[in-house]
């Protein structure tokens, strides 16, 4: 596992005009939460002042949008067709502010005035949003926060049960939809807890890939509804992390679970 660079996020945030205001992306899961935490940790390490808000609370926002600044837009998969819930906040954040929106995977085209999209792939977002800039998701920032965890299971199953899942997998017997149980606000510690304890893992939630990635956990990764997750393998987890494999069948958990 190596560090990945993050320089176009940190290079991005200190050009703009203060002060910054930080909308972690909501509604989310328990995944979200760990960008949000991963997002904090980076903007407190690089020493980069901010104040995070709830959008849109009158009383809270009544200064700063006297004052003007930037509003930093939390990363996430708020941009699909499923969601497509981050749009209208960050259209009304522009009206007001420059908007940075961190890295995200866009289903489709987006041209909102004042706004520097961060896409965190060079697939499917690359080619929806060209203008776009490259820097990956930045929950794998936490890794700075982890270290590999005492694995005390073997094999762990956690597939998706919302709208986002490609439902060609049936659900395996003890299977966990662990992102679930939390939301983007909910602390991190037994998210991480969860996921860490096995020694090999197979989910379709990106979240749950990457927190049992940075806690050294063998990683088996499948596709979702639409191209993020292997976009996001090939952008960020095939040349950094070597415990994670991405399948583009069904046909290695259907052996696992029919036995």
């Amino acid at each position: 596992m190596t560090t990945l660079d993050f320089t176009p996020i940190n290079d991005a945030l200190k050009a703009v005009h203060r002060p910054l205001y930080y909308i972690p992306n909501r509604p989310g899961n328990w995944g979200d939460s760990l960008i949000r935490f991963a997002t904090i940790a980076f903007l407190e390490d690089h020493k980069i002042r901010y104040k995070e808000m709830l959008p849109w609370n009158k009383k809270q926002w009544l200064l700063p949008f006297i004052f003007g600044g930037t509003v930093i837009y939390g990363g996430g998969g708020g941009w699909c067709k499923k969601w497509n819930h981050s749009c209208k906040s960050v259209q009304k954040a522009a009206r007001r502010f420059r908007v940075i929106v961190l890295p995200s995977s866009y289903e489709m085209t987006y041209e909102i005035p004042n706004t520097t999209f961060f896409r965190r792939d060079n697939l499917g977002s690359l080619a929806t949003m060209p203008e776009s800039l490259f820097c990956h998701d930045l929950a794998f920032y936490y890794q700075c926060r982890v270290s590999p965890s005492q694995k005390t299971k073997k094999l762990g199953f956690f597939f998706r049960t919302d709208n986002e899942s490609s439902h060609a997998i049936a659900l395996p017997r003890g299977n966990t939809d662990v992102s679930s149980e939390g939301n983007h606000m909910t602390p991190i510690d037994q998210f991480l807890a969860k996921t860490g304890i096995y020694e090999e893992i197979h989910t379709d939630r990106l979240h749950v890939a990457v927190a049992a990635a940075i806690q050294g956990v063998q990683v088996n990764l499948y596709e979702g509804s639409y191209f993020k997750n292997e976009a996001i393998f090939e952008s960020s987890f095939k040349e950094n992390y070597s415990n994670v494999i991405f399948h583009r069948d069904n046909s290695t958990v259907e052996r696992l679970t029919s036995n």
